[in-house]
């Protein structure tokens, strides 16, 4: 890795006054010409393992010609080991890796995982110990230029036979089949369009998804000063803030 890259742990208290570090892991994907920045994680339902995408670092925009990906892009998953800090798995996935979901078995352990790739434009799906079970191209609106609606939330239902992936470049929804019993098993069933989405979705109850949207993103062409658009989901902030940012719901079959 070009520079050391840490995974920063903190001991969470009674308040959010009260956070204080714990301890530091160090992240590598054993290649050092790569960066090993990192980007999401998502904890192992077990509560001692947790997944880390390394997407690396950014190309310069607008991006060269094509392939400028494996230049300036990571393509690593990794699971760690919370207790001890050991990397207990690695695997490759596709380029700029940024969001990841789990889905869960009938006994509440992990069944797959699946993390979105930006650059790649695909979502992959690994075992828990990160053996391949595979790459899943999404939908693109930039066809030939970019190939990709550069995902990035990744969310499975809480049931856990669908994943939906959103195309932040694209302002679109990609549905995955994440049933493995089912004849569609990791193919795109579904696509539908939330323009303006960004972020991270979540949740609201069983049937209910929330997104972000964010109708700034273009002032930054222009020169002005976008909207705020990243907001966690989960209870309002009191006080509220100045303007509400727009978050709209869609009712999807769980």
């Amino acid at each position: 890795m070009n520079l050391r890259t840490q995974l920063l742990l903190l001991a969470c208290c009674a308040w959010a006054g009260a956070q204080s570090l714990e301890s530091t892991i160090d992240l590598s994907d054993g290649d050092p010409q790569t960066s090993d920045a990192p980007f999401g994680i998502t904890l192992d339902p077990d509560g001692v393992h947790a997944y880390v995408a390394l997407c690396g670092d950014l190309p310069p925009w607008p991006l060269p010609p094509a392939p400028w990906a494996p230049t300036w892009n990571n393509d690593k998953l990794i699971k760690i080991d919370l207790n001890t800090g050991a990397q207990v798995a690695l695997a490759t996935v596709g380029h700029y890796p940024e969001d990841i979901a789990i889905t869960t078995g009938s006994s509440g352990t992990a069944r797959h995982v699946y993390v979105s790739n930006s650059s790649s434009g695909t979502v992959t799906c690994l075992t828990p110990n990160l053996g391949l079970v595979s790459h899943i191209p999404l939908s693109s609106c930039f066809g030939a230029t970019y190939g990709s609606s550069f995902p990035f939330g990744v969310l499975a239902s809480p049931n856990g036979d669908r994943v939906y992936v959103f195309g932040t470049g694209c302002g679109t929804v990609d549905v995955v089949d994440a049933d493995p019993n089912s004849s569609l098993f990791n193919t795109v069933v579904e696509t539908f369009s939330v323009p303006d989405l960004f972020g991270r979705p979540c949740w609201l109850n069983a049937q209910t998804l929330a997104v972000h949207v964010c109708r700034g993103l273009d002032a930054r062409l222009a020169g002005r000063r976008p909207q705020r658009c990243a907001r966690p989901c989960g209870r309002r902030r009191s006080p509220a803030p100045r303007a509400r940012l727009p978050t709209r719901c869609r009712s999807r079959s769980a």
